[in-house]
């Protein structure tokens, strides 16, 4: 699963990367996250299947168009920060974004938790060259009629976890079916957008190779509760840990 990512990048490298028309540091920073954390439903840089060169914020955890009013959204938009690929076209929350409203969600990393014993050590992982890179994604719009309000809101796309991820996030519960989001390769990334059926998505679905990745172990301070996660030391490398010889 992905509840936990990272995007850092310079307006500049975004417009390159993704051919995004207008963006500049001044509008992107309060949006950029060293710890985004799913379940505090940041708002995040997006790029919709619509608007396909111009960089939106949208909130993270799905609220569906059909939501009835806020308490039933505070329910569900924590169940929503990811959509298994394999069941988009059938869950209520997922289908309809699934056919009609994908989107590019920006990143450069992600963070998994390996377990050991009974401990969890937290890694980053990234690509090569800390390059920037898009996870598939479902956005829709809700109305909140209690307070007038139109919200933007996404998930996360997670497929079957390739090698590296599996090694990591190694949760004895998930053994069967471990996980990882869906990040796509450029050439797929406008296919994610625009393809129109059913199977077109689904081939796209695939884990992102393991040679392509990088990984680092990093401290437990994005666990933390009473400090600022949203920091550069989040992910730095925890150099007292010892990996040993898993990866």
């Amino acid at each position: 699963m992905c509840f936990h990512y990272s995007l850092t990048q310079k307006a500049k490298a975004l417009k390159a990367r993704f051919n995004i028309e207008e963006l500049d540091d001044e509008e992107l920073a309060e949006y950029l996250h060293f710890h985004a954390n799913g379940f505090a439903h940041p708002k995040m840089p997006v790029i919709t299947h619509d608007e396909p060169h111009r960089l939106q914020f949208f909130t993270w955890g799905l609220i569906p168009s059909w939501n009835k009013d806020q308490a039933s959204a505070k329910k569900i938009w924590n169940t929503t920060l990811n959509a298994r690929s394999e069941t988009i076209f059938e869950k209520p929350s997922f289908r309809y974004a699934a056919k009609h409203k994908r989107c590019l969600v920006l990143a450069d990393g992600f963070f998994e938790f390996h377990t050991e014993g009974k401990k969890k050590q937290p890694h980053f992982i990234y690509l090569h060259e800390h390059a920037p890179f898009a996870f598939g994604g479902l956005w829709e719009t809700w109305t909140d009629k209690q307070q007038g309000e139109t919200i933007h809101t996404f998930s996360i796309v997670t497929t079957r976890a390739n090698e590296l991820v599996a090694n990591i996030h190694n949760e004895p519960t998930h053994s069967l079916d471990n996980r990882m989001p869906l990040i796509l390769s450029p050439q797929n990334e406008l296919l994610w957008l625009s393809a129109g059926d059913e199977s077109s998505v689904q081939a796209l679905a695939q884990s992102y190779p393991s040679q392509a990745m990088q990984h680092h172990t990093v401290s437990h301070l994005i666990t933390s509760r009473k400090e600022n996660t949203n920091v550069a030391a989040v992910q730095m490398p925890d150099t007292s840990h010892n990996m040993g010889s898993l990866f």
